[in-house]
């Protein structure tokens, strides 16, 4: 079951909704009023969303109520969009009248303002009445909420059967000889070794290995093992050092009182602290403990296991492990150990399968041992290759193996990380995702979570929710499935043509998706788009990489919201439109392996936010001299080609190359 995310989307229309353009809008159209009680009404469901976000797994009415509010979320967004665009349209008129350069004729779809305020008073109603439901959850405010209680708080004890673990013999001498050994600490301050890996590499395995050592236990008069986890509360973390350094209980809640207690069982004595599992990166926190740690004596150690970096900086690590995962051999025992028992020689026919499956572990020893559990009762091969051929983080739901484990690190992300993590599920599995380009995705389009990865002769569900999906298209039909015009909300569309003959792109995809944010035709092997895509005002990302296409419509300078467009290695294009300047948005402009383009069109110069612009060609028009990348803040690469029609060295020093700093690789090009 996917987790609803709101938080991301609703923190992009407060954005919109403080935007100057926007507010101009409201005041023209007599809406100031309207949209500071929109801005109230979302700050109330705003409050308590976190606290809904989590519950959301264990309340099946909340997970309804999260639904509806994403539903009117999205609805705002595209509402502020449209208002939006008039005021672009409004700027860019001003624009044209104040130019001694002709704007082109754009073909804009008219807003209708009688149909935005129409629709404005229905979505605050919405609201209005989502803000009411959410007392009925007893939601609490996110300001005051930290209550971890129901995340089944994992515990560890210090207790281990040295004999089942494996591969980490060198990671152990590594941690014992810096525990034994003399260290150059300053007075007071007692070292810190801190263990540092992903969830499930076996962190808390290795300090147990440690922790139980005889040489270990010979050098400490006290050793003292806590799992913190990730709610760090003094309090309780004090309790707990206490409890186990005494073996008796502690009935003491006040900090003072526990903080002079501590010092007492401390005072004089070499100890050795273990705090598994450690989440927290407030400094001033960790300083409150380790002043009452201080009463140890000189020899003293604490051990850390932490999935972050950050968590060791700021204990002030003297040493740092990062763990690393086990080999596939080791992996492989581990595996072996849970799946066959005993009972090895009994199912060797299954051995090729089994380390196939190990492979997919990628070094993780929780998660072999968590497909071994799995496998334990499965013996027939059919059975073992549907696991060997799905996906690994399917394989277990059950509530102490893999997902559990990494569900932790997923909610620590902070919401619009959890978005971008889930937005990967858009793409088929194998497939391999160059970094700009997802980079350049989120920015477009990740705000939602309703992803969707479609084969072509395989669409027998209801997409009529899905926002974001991949399609694998046939590879005899060079066509989109019609099955495909049925998913009415989609924003992001990435088609996937195995023999790229699409030849031009259906009229239907213009016309159906009017909500569409990305759109992603790359190798499809088109050579015309149509004017259509003009009814797209809300595209943001368009990529036509790896086409035959000749010429772009001027119609593309309707995307007043576009800020990727992709034509890299159209080795047919001969033109871009004269009216790209009104792209105002524009931050990637990608044309590298473009060797018919011989001009570049006017007045790139007033793109202010383009960051990528791989390819420059001077001219000798107005508007197409190189000091038109003088106020450009570039980065990546750049080549720069008809050198020859520089006018003059002031022209050369007026671009201000050397202040491009971002700047990785310049090429300088005459004829």
């Amino acid at each position: 079951m996917a987790e609803i995310i709101v938080s991301p989307l609703l923190q992009v229309v407060f954005d919109k909704l403080a935007n100057p353009l926007l507010e101009h809008i409201a005041d023209r159209l007599s809406l100031k009023k309207e949209v500071r009680k929109l801005q109230q009404t979302l700050y109330v469901i705003q409050a308590v969303l976190a606290d809904a976000e989590e519950q959301q797994l264990t309340n099946g009415a909340l997970r309804i109520w999260l639904t509806e509010l994403k539903e009117v979320a999205y609805e705002m967004e595209d509402l502020l969009d449209e208002f939006s665009l008039e005021a672009m349209r409004s700027r860019n008129r001003g624009f044209a009248e104040r130019s001694c350069f002709p704007i082109p004729s754009l073909q804009v779809r008219q807003v209708d303002c009688v149909d935005l305020l129409h629709r404005l008073k229905q979505i605050k109603e919405k609201l209005e009445l989502l803000a009411e439901e959410k007392s009925n959850f007893h939601l609490r405010n996110t300001d005051s909420y930290r209550d971890t209680s129901k995340r089944g708080r994992r515990q560890t004890g210090s207790l281990i059967i040295e004999s089942e673990v494996l591969g980490r013999e060198e990671d152990k001498c590594r941690i014992i000889d810096q525990l034994l050994s003399s260290n150059n600490s300053s007075p007071g301050d007692i070292p810190v070794v801190s263990i540092v890996g992903l969830g499930g590499l076996g962190k808390t395995t290795l300090a147990q290995l440690v922790y139980n050592k005889d040489t270990v236990a010979a050098q400490f008069d006290l050793k003292i093992w806590v799992c913190v986890g990730d709610d760090f509360d003094l309090v309780k973390i004090m309790v707990s050092i206490i409890e186990s350094a005494s073996k008796n209980k502690c009935d003491i809640f006040e900090m003072d009182v526990l903080q002079f207690r501590l010092h007492e069982i401390l005072l004089g004595k070499r100890y050795l602290l273990v705090l598994d599992d450690v989440w927290n990166e407030d400094d001033c926190e960790w300083e409150k403990l380790r002043m009452p740690l201080r009463s140890g004596v000189e020899g003293s150690r604490i051990i850390v296991t932490t999935r972050s970096k950050k968590v060791a900086m700021i204990m002030e690590s003297t040493c740092t492990l990062q763990l690393e995962g086990l080999s596939d051999d080791d992996c492989w025992t581990l595996f072996k150990q849970r799946a066959f028992g005993n009972k090895e020689k009994e199912h060797q026919n299954l051995f090729p399968i089994g380390r196939k499956i190990v492979k997919k572990c990628g070094g993780v020893p929780l998660a072999a041992k968590t497909l071994g559990s799995l496998m334990r009762f499965k013996r027939e091969e059919r059975e073992w290759l549907v696991v060997q051929e799905s996906d690994l983080w399917d394989v277990s739901q059950s509530g102490n193996g893999i997902l559990p484990a990494l569900r932790l690190s997923y909610s620590h992300l902070p919401p619009h990380l959890k978005a971008c993590f889930a937005y990967c599920a858009i793409f088929p599995k194998n497939y391999i995702i160059k970094r700009e380009k997802l980079v350049q995705l989120w920015v477009a389009a990740v705000v939602g979570n309703e992803f969707k990865m479609l084969e072509h002769d395989n669409i027998t569900e209801d997409l009529s929710e899905v926002r974001h999906s991949t399609v694998v298209c046939n590879f005899s039909l060079y066509t989109v499935p019609e099955a495909l015009y049925a998913a009415t909300k989609l924003r992001s569309l990435i088609l996937l043509l195995p023999k790229g003959d699409l030849g031009e792109v259906p009229h239907g995809i213009f016309s159906s998706f009017r909500h569409l944010w990305v759109l992603d035709l790359s190798g499809s092997g088109i050579k015309k788009l149509h004017d259509s895509i003009s009814s797209n005002i809300f595209l943001r990302y368009l990529d036509i990489s790896n086409t035959h296409i000749e010429n772009l419509p001027e119609a593309i300078c309707s995307l007043q919201n576009l800020l990727v467009l992709n034509l890299s290695n159209c080795y047919n294009l001969i033109e871009l439109p004269i009216g790209m300047f009104t792209l105002y948005k524009l931050r990637h402009l990608i044309i590298n392996g473009c060797g018919r383009l011989i001009t570049m069109p006017p007045w790139i110069g007033k793109l202010q936010y383009l960051q990528t612009l791989s390819v420059f060609i001077v001219g000798k028009d107005a508007g197409q001299h190189l000091n038109q990348l003088k106020n450009l803040n570039l980065g990546g690469e750049l080549t720069i080609r008809q050198l020859q029609n520089i006018r003059d060295a002031a022209e050369a020093t007026e671009a201000h190359l050397i202040g491009k700093r971002d700047l990785k690789s310049l090429s300088l090009l005459g004829k």
